[in-house]
């Protein structure tokens, strides 16, 4: 039984990388934009830690 399972995983496994070369253009879009919406809120949290610290030096 072990080893009928095992087949039926590797079959699962080839299968995804085809759906996965099939429709490579929104995933890679979804990426770059999930990279950017990073990109923004790190700049939005070291500002506001620059603004803190400019605010505590002057006081």
């Amino acid at each position: 039984m072990s080893q009928h399972r095992v087949e039926q995983q590797t079959e699962q496994v080839i299968e995804v990388p085809d759906n996965l070369t099939a429709i490579p253009e929104p995933d890679t879009s979804a990426i770059q934009t999930g990279d950017t919406v990073l990109i923004i809120g790190s700049v939005c949290v070291l500002l506001k830690l620059l603004t803190e610290l400019v605010k505590a030096c002057k006081s």
